[in-house]
């Protein structure tokens, strides 16, 4: 088994009744817990989606007693985590006045000096660019904003715009030196495409240092688990069971499941043409586009989901999967350890990489570590 990937294993199809959905391409299937093991959840909207944070403490004194450290605070850890995330969205986000990345785009083409924080996931973004050959793009904004997804009454961009939009769209025309930034004029960038898996990274990160080890980060088609659920006080963190997460079935019911995965400690994230979309004259147009044209991509896909240790990692390249397609798609997969996926193709047939295995009948399907 390759090195540090998730902990994958079996699990059932739960049926549709059951099954919890945390966000319109995953879901954490329900189990029982304890009063005994004390949770904290939180709830609010942040990057044009529901998050949802769950923290938990299912240890007993004698583990903390063994340990040498206190019980963490569930309730300050999760406002923390909480003010974490609001803090990111006003560096990251497109739209709000003031943010690192409004003063990139309305720079006219000169240096920004923006925040470390931005910097970082600036650099991953420009490295996966290069890694992809440009097929997750940091400076898609140009396109993307002449689509409207969420219009009661949707239409096609113009295409003479479109194409003008598209000749600016090279994540080459973004020079970065340490935290000072240019984009050459007319080049705009949109995070969106990993800061959700960046945020969820460092949320994480943050649990751990307040003493949390066992948690579930929801960032609307992104997921993050860390340690494991339990129905009693354990002694030990190797006691905890995985979560399960199902990952959605793009041919069902909104609440029908392709897979379902055994998660401890890793992300989980999954780009599908269901999440954002508007049909029109009997076509569906998506919101995942291709680089190249600014239009939504088509090679067959319906959705790819991503199992890493890393949520950026996993964000980046469930986008980046798509508009590869299902050959190139997978052979990055491959070229990466630590990382598996599961395309799902819109005639009905699932592909994964090596790492993992489906088994089951069509309808029944699981994702198994590879053994």
């Amino acid at each position: 088994m390759r090195k540090g990937k998730p902990r994958l294993g079996a699990s059932s199809r739960p049926s549709a009744g059951t099954a919890l959905l945390l966000s319109l391409l995953l879901f954490l299937l329900p189990a029982c817990r304890n009063a005994q093991t004390p949770s904290r959840t939180q709830t609010r909207y942040l990057f044009d989606t529901v998050i949802k944070i769950t923290v938990y403490d299912p240890f007993d004194d004698g583990y903390y007693k063994r340990a040498g450290r206190q019980r963490p605070d569930l309730d300050q850890a999760l406002a923390g985590a909480m003010n974490l995330c609001q803090n990111y969205e006003t560096l990251f986000s497109r739209t709000i006045e003031g943010s690192d990345v409004w003063r990139l785009n309305h720079a006219g083409g000169q240096p920004v000096e923006i925040s470390s924080d931005t910097a970082e996931l600036l650099r991953t973004c420009l490295f996966y660019g290069e890694k992809t050959d440009g097929a997750f793009d940091v400076t898609i904004a140009p396109a993307s904003l002449l689509w409207d997804f969420h219009a009661d009454s949707p239409a096609l961009p113009d295409p003479t715009a479109l194409a003008e939009a598209a000749a600016r769209v090279d994540f080459r025309q973004v020079s970065a030196e340490g935290n000072r930034v240019c984009l050459r004029q007319g080049a705009m960038v949109d995070l969106g495409g990993a800061a959700k898996g960046y945020i969820a990274d460092k949320t994480a990160a943050y649990l751990r240092e307040q003493g949390v080890e066992a948690f579930l980060l929801n960032f609307g088609g992104n997921l993050l688990a860390a340690g494991g659920k339990a129905e009693k006080r354990l002694t030990a963190p190797e006691d905890l069971e995985p979560f399960s997460i199902g990952v959605r079935d793009p041919f069902g019911a909104a609440s029908s499941l392709a897979a379902s995965v055994q998660l401890s400690d890793g992300s989980v994230v999954t780009s599908g043409t269901y999440e954002r979309y508007f049909e029109l004259d009997g076509r569906r147009y998506h919101h995942i586009l291709n680089p190249a044209d600014g239009r939504p991509v088509e090679n067959g896909l319906e959705s790819v989901t991503v199992f890493s240790s890393q949520s950026a990692d996993g964000d980046i390249l469930s986008t980046s999967c798509f508009v590869l397609g299902p050959e190139k798609g997978m052979a990055l997969i491959e070229s990466l350890p630590g990382v598996e996926a599961l395309f799902l193709l819109a005639d009905g047939s699932r592909l994964c990489s090596s790492g993992a295995t489906l088994t089951g009948e069509p309808g029944k399907l699981q994702i198994q570590p590879e053994g």
